[in-house]
């Protein structure tokens, strides 16, 4: 199966080679494009959320306060219910080698996001300015401590030579905390 000139998958008929069989042949070919077009589907959904996501946190910490973002937050699927923690992600290159995935954003925020979002799938991450940020509605800090310490692992494992390092922001009783955290 390829998609966008990248090979994402393989499906595979199990008959010998004397067997001539057209309609099989035909469903086999229908079946690849219909998970391509799902793979198209699911990758441009993802980027239109982290899209999104972004310019709701960038509004976040901006200090826009209006009504929209409230609706925003709810229609993104989001929990930001009071209280919550923001937690801000920041790394570094250690050394550079030419063996060695410099990591981007967009990579560290892929990581967090993996771990994260296995536990709190309404959890808001993002990345604004070369952080990757996450917001947790939980009630207690040592949660979310525990979280941030196993991205920053994941952050560490994942790109060798590569120092991550996280802040936990005070407890926040509203939404609007989030721009002082």
């Amino acid at each position: 199966i390829i998609v966008d000139g990248e090979i994402i998958g393989y499906l595979s008929s199990l008959r010998s080679e004397r067997e001539q069989d057209p309609e099989a042949d035909l469903r086999l070919s229908l079946a690849a494009a219909f998970v391509g077009l799902h793979m198209i589907r699911r990758q441009t959904t993802k980027e239109v959320r982290h899209r999104l996501s972004g310019e709701l946190i960038n509004d976040l910490l901006g200090g826009r306060r209006d009504e929209s973002i409230m609706s925003r937050i709810r229609r993104l699927g989001y929990d930001l219910a009071p209280p919550f923690f923001v937690v801000v992600l920041t790394w570094q290159q250690r050394r550079w080698e030419k063996t060695t995935i410099r990591p981007t954003a967009k990579m560290v925020m892929g990581s967090t996001a993996g771990i994260v979002s296995r536990q709190y799938p309404e959890a808001l991450i993002g990345e604004k300015d070369g952080f990757v940020l996450f917001a947790l509605s939980v009630d207690d800090e040592q949660e979310v401590t525990e979280v941030a310490n196993r991205v920053v692992a994941a952050v560490q494992d994942t790109f060798s030579g590569t120092t991550a390092s996280v802040c936990v922001s005070r407890r926040c009783t509203q939404i609007w905390d989030m721009e002082a955290a």
